[in-house]
């Protein structure tokens, strides 16, 4: 089958655009601690959606949106005795349809993370990261439930001078969360992967 069928090529299709502003203010605030703050203001024009042509019902893909991202973001960063370190950060992102004055699909209110990391017996390094996201709207107005996840990653030292080993295991809880598909998908929200298992072995020259 034909998977085109039902659509027509737009020839005045243009490229989407985006205007970027940020602020960005780091700090030391101690030996042990780096703080950084960052305000954005991006301004994007010339968006790509589909489109059904009500002359033909054919549908077809034309530049029909606009969007606008400003958001805040706050990280701080420490780094402590015995090779001990961590970070913590929140973002503020708030997107929307300047038109419609309505919140964009697929954009969290709030974003947290917390990480840390450590060596373990001076063999390799323990990290993990916590992230926690809000409620996303979907195209089909329903919202997505919140969600934690936790990352797990060992990293070895060097090994004979070139070669580093690495575990990781994505979402080690095993929670089961979704985020918004598209108009295109009969449902509104997709299942993510569960509990991932991911080796690698790095050659270094």
């Amino acid at each position: 089958d034909d998977p085109f069928i039902g659509y027509k090529e737009n020839l005045d299709l243009k490229p989407e655009r985006i205007r970027t502003m940020e602020l960005v203010w780091e700090e030391r605030i101690s030996d042990e601690l780096f703080g950084t703050v960052s305000l954005y203001d991006n301004e994007m024009k010339d968006l790509i959606d589909q489109t059904v042509d009500p002359s033909d019902s054919l549908w077809q893909y034309r530049n029909v949106s606009r969007a606008k991202a400003r958001g805040l973001e706050l990280e701080l960063n420490a780094k402590l005795k015995m090779s001990l370190g961590g970070y913590v950060s929140y973002t503020y992102p708030r997107a929307e349809d300047p038109n419609l004055k309505q919140k964009l699909t697929n954009s969290p209110s709030h974003v947290f993370k917390l990480g840390f990391s450590y060596p373990v017996k001076k063999l390799f390094y323990a990290s993990t990261q916590l992230l926690y996201e809000t409620e996303r709207i979907t195209v089909y107005g329903t919202k997505t439930k919140p969600y934690l996840l936790t990352d797990l990653n060992l990293v070895t030292k060097p090994l004979l001078g070139h070669l580093k080993l690495s575990f990781l295991v994505k979402n080690l809880f095993d929670v089961e969360y979704s985020t918004p598909g598209g108009f295109e998908h009969v449902q509104d929200a997709i299942i993510q992967d569960g509990r991932t298992f991911i080796t690698k072995l790095e050659y270094r020259l």
